[in-house]
């Protein structure tokens, strides 16, 4: 959506360090952009659209506010690579094999989601 902020007020409630765990991403990573995922969609947006129907409006909701806080935190291109690729939960989709940078990549799931 042209002109969607996605700022918080610095400091504000229920920011995050960058480094705190975060287990809406990380389900959304290992459940949904497993090594398989491919199969599950055709394309990286429908996996996200299978995510939005499949699971309950709390969860959808949970995900698109822990991604808004990433987003916000200032955290450069390598830094959000390691929130979402990260070992154990990591995903098996890597959005610049298509040539999309992760802060553009995640903010279009939040759009997706919205």
């Amino acid at each position: 959506m042209a002109g969607r902020s996605y700022r918080h007020a610095p400091g504000g409630a229920g920011s995050r360090r960058l480094r705190d765990r975060h287990p809406e991403i990380e389900y959304l990573a290992g459940a949904y952009f497993h090594q398989d995922y491919d199969l599950e969609a055709d394309s990286p947006m429908g996996v996200i659209r299978k995510f939005r129907t499949d699971e309950a409006p709390g969860q959808v909701q949970a995900l698109r506010e822990a991604l808004r806080l990433l987003i916000d935190s200032g955290a450069n291109e390598q830094q959000l690579a390691e929130v979402w690729l990260r070992r154990g939960a990591g995903a098996s989709y890597d959005p610049r094999t298509d040539g999309l940078e992760f802060s553009g990549f995640l903010k279009n799931v939040v759009d997706e989601l919205s």
